[in-house]
């Protein structure tokens, strides 16, 4: 401790003889926040005081700071914590510390690469990106060729006699499949000019009735509320599923408007000679929402007009985001070969009123569609980055003074 005080008060003599080059150097030191703590510390001041080991070590630094000799120098005292770091530990740097020389993400010393603004670069990046969108582009131009789908619209299929049958409301249709379907075949029906995201029919509708919850919903379904409201047909009751009967006055279950325009028309298939053709209605709607958000009330058979765990019901349920989409209604597993088939729909959902159309379709499990746009517009980037290749290329060598190098950089 002796020595250590002899040497510091040797240093500190010395310091105040240069006491005019210090006054400059405190200038001079201020972009260094981390002496800013330590400029006015007296050396035999903090020895003395760091016998007490009661003594809090910030508030230690805070009154040396505040008792120290006015002829130390912030210079002697950087020299000394860069020569003997270790005397100063006990000092607080809260507002500037200083992070170990291990840690290299505090000490901003993250390894980078930044690549020259060259030809060279430019031709490497554009190749890189070609051959992505070319690995891309052209397998999903194949398979999307390769789709099969039957799209066929039946909107004013009632107007056509030939087609129609007013007493059961059915209208079968004629189908020439030219290429194989192979199996696994999706069933749609598609609306188009049929807002089902208007704003009228999102909030219609209430959460905690379609997950099975006794509340009451009036506040949610002011437009679709009795069963007198869900209905367009002009009688004095309604029957369910389960064969129970509701008056124009009863509660309906579910309601809103999004409930009431529920689509119902049906689709069966059949071969030439009258054979079925099975779709498979179950398996087709989101089963986290069919588990989470859709479940019957305890007594559904006698409170519920429609079955709320219905498939058909649930995906009709979900809100589209433009006016025109289609919506899964079943699967078939066996492959259609070619021939003729005849389509048979209940036509139970009328949208001339509404002046929308509606589609039946066909179509294979092939994951690109037959959408053709995104494998031919991936094609045509890729065609892009090969010119602006032969453009870098032909700069590159025409010109002599070497026109991407940044050495040659000029400022105004």
């Amino acid at each position: 401790m002796e020595r250590l005080s002899k040497e510091y008060q040797r240093k500190l003599d010395f310091s105040s003889e240069k006491k005019e080059g210090n006054e400059n150097n405190l200038e001079n030191s201020s972009s260094f926040p981390i002496f800013s703590n330590l400029m006015q510390i007296t050396p035999l001041t903090r020895l003395n005081q760091s016998n007490d080991n009661s003594i809090n070590p910030d508030k230690t630094a805070l009154s040396e700071i505040n008792n120290s000799n006015n002829n130390s120098s912030k210079k002697d005292i950087k020299n000394n914590y860069y020569e003997k770091p270790e005397l100063y530990t006990h000092i607080s740097t809260k507002k500037n510390p200083i992070p170990k020389r291990g840690n290299f993400i505090l000490r901003q010393e993250l390894k980078s690469y930044t690549p020259e603004c060259n030809a060279k670069c430019g031709i490497i990046s554009n190749f890189i990106f070609m051959i992505c969108c070319l690995f891309i582009g052209i397998p999903s131009v194949i398979y999307s060729k390769k789709h099969n789908e039957i799209k066929i619209e039946y909107t004013k299929c009632r107007l056509n006699l030939d087609i129609y049958n007013p007493k059961d409301n059915i209208c079968k249709i004629k189908l020439n499949i030219t290429k194989k379907i192979k199996s696994t075949i999706f069933v749609y029906y598609q609306l188009k000019n049929f807002y089902l995201n208007h704003r009228k029919f999102v909030k219609s509708k209430s959460w905690n009735e379609l997950r099975g919850e006794d509340i009451n919903t009036k506040k949610n379904c002011k437009d679709a509320y009795l069963m007198g409201e869900m209905f367009t047909k002009n009688t004095s009751y309604y029957k369910n599923p389960w064969n129970h009967t509701f008056s124009r006055n009863d509660i309906a279950s579910p309601c809103g408007l999004f409930a009431r325009s529920y689509f119902n028309d049906t689709y069966n298939l059949t071969y030439e000679n009258g054979t079925f053709i099975q779709i498979d209605e179950n398996g087709i709607a989101n089963k986290y929402l069919k588990n989470k958000f859709f479940k019957r009330r305890k007594d559904y058979k006698i409170s519920q007009w429609i079955d709320v765990e219905n498939e058909h019901f649930i995906n009709w349920m979900n809100v589209e985001t433009f006016n025109s989409f289609r919506k899964l209604w079943g699967k078939i597993y066996v492959n259609l070969e070619p021939g003729i088939y005849y389509l048979i729909i209940k036509d139970n959902y009328d949208v001339l009123r509404y002046d929308a159309r509606k589609f039946f379709i066909l179509c294979d499990g092939n994951i690109f569609g037959q959408n053709n746009f995104f494998g031919y517009f991936l094609i045509a980037v890729s065609g892009y980055c090969f010119l602006v290749i032969l453009i870098l290329w032909v700069l590159s060598l025409s010109n002599k003074e070497k026109m991407f190098d940044i050495n040659l950089l000029k400022w105004n």
